[in-house]
């Protein structure tokens, strides 16, 4: 195994053993191989790291622990071309992944001053908050800007000495360019941190109190969804002869069929699909109920066609995975936004938004125009509360055309 799997001269094989980081080679391409990274990945991630050994052997280097963030700066500050420098960059990371499965920090870097802080404002949320993995992730984002743009150099040291309207001040000029949804989670996430700041004893005043609130007015718009026109020229213009094509077209069309939720694709399970009852389970997302639907067939042989051609062999129980090495789920929530606007930007589709809500709007919309009740419809879309279902209501032009305001004499 090792090496001897892809290269077969002798000299080449040794070659690609010189150098400290030599020694970790023949493990590393047996990773690679079990990560099921492509012949030619692996052909070309293994000569990097051989160039970057032996120019660590040349500064006179003898241990892995004597290998510090100057030195490797200076291997990727030479004058490599652009394209090469990017390469190199991925074999690297690839590399630093495979090393920490043997306990190894090649390199540690040097994380911000305030990362501390972040760390005991995620546990706070954790613990005395309740908030769920992906909420905290997102305020942290967010806090991680603000300290930026409010100055992170000894950030925590000044805490104690920040005043209301410094704060507020950066606040208001850091999000005037923003919209209405960007700036009431930056105010939901400040006003969070500075409570958890007061109840710590980091500062004297309760600096949340000067957060200003993001008024938003329930129902006040009308959701914009995809047509159902629109919608099936999205869905012909997937090229459903590649694999990434096959699993695309099985995304989609399920937004197209379902109006569900991008979340909750991306936990859909093997078991969720019961292909004996022709059912579809999907698990409640935000506080909403579970979904069990119909398997349609055309939503049936699109998740055939993935599952049996397109979809690697791999012990993760979701359906929709990555279409590159290493696979795993699609965990972040802008995955199945990203397919969704890459596609429409190929159909050059002119349509509100390019986000997978907008088949979920599509979906309502169809719904309300087909005649069904608003309860019917919260049952479909998982909705718990009738209210949250109401922003459809108007959208049904035919029934609002019949109640007009009487015309003032």
């Amino acid at each position: 195994m090792g090496l001897s799997c892809f290269f077969t001269c002798p000299e080449t094989i040794e070659s690609h053993r010189l150098g400290i980081l030599g020694q970790f080679q023949d493990g590393f391409c047996d990773w690679l191989i079990n990560q099921q990274y492509s012949a030619s990945t692996i052909y070309n991630y293994i000569p990097h790291i051989t160039r970057l050994s032996c120019f660590l052997r040349d500064l006179s280097l003898e241990d892995i622990e004597a290998i510090n963030a100057s030195h490797i700066e200076a291997y990727f500050n030479q004058r490599f071309p652009p394209h090469y420098l990017k390469s190199a960059g991925y074999a690297y990371r690839c590399f630093l992944v495979y090393l920490k499965t043997l306990d190894i920090d090649l390199i540690t870097p040097e994380q911000p001053l305030y990362q501390a802080l972040i760390e005991q404002y995620r546990q706070w949320c954790q613990h005395y908050k309740g908030l769920s993995p992906q909420t905290i992730h997102l305020r942290c984002q967010y806090l991680i800007k603000f300290i930026e743009v409010f100055g992170a150099n000894n950030f925590q040291d000044r805490l104690s000495l920040i005043t209301p309207k410094q704060v507020q001040s950066t606040f208001l000029a850091f999000s005037k360019d923003k919209g209405v949804s960007w700036r009431r989670s930056m105010a939901a996430t400040l006003k969070s941190f500075f409570q958890f700041c007061y109840k710590e004893g980091l500062t004297k005043q309760l600096i949340s109190a000067a957060i200003p609130g993001i008024r938003t007015y329930r129902l006040a718009t009308i959701p914009k969804g995809i047509s159902e026109k629109e919608a099936k020229i999205l869905l012909a213009s997937v090229d459903r002869t590649t694999c990434v094509g096959k699993r695309n077209y099985a995304l989609l069309i399920m937004l197209y069929y379902y109006g569900i939720r991008g979340a909750q694709i991306r936990a859909l399970t093997l078991q969720d699909i019961d292909w004996q009852q022709e059912t579809l389970y999907f698990s409640p997302i935000k506080s909403g109920n579970s979904i069990r639907v119909p398997l349609f067939e055309d939503v049936g042989n699109a998740l055939l066609d993935y599952i049996r051609h397109a979809r690697v062999k791999t012990d993760h129980k979701e359906v929709f995975l990555t279409a590159t090495a290493p696979y795993h789920p699609l965990y972040r929530s802008s995955n199945i936004g990203s397919i969704v606007s890459d596609q429409l930007r190929k159909t050059k589709l002119d349509v509100p938004s390019k986000g997978s809500h907008l088949f979920r709007h599509g979906f309502a919309t169809r719904m309300v125009n087909k005649g069904y009740s608003l309860k019917a419809i919260a049952d479909v879309l998982g909705h718990k509360c009738i209210q949250t279902t109401q922003q459809y209501s108007k959208v049904d032009f035919i029934s609002l055309s019949q109640v007009p305001l009487e015309f003032p004499m």
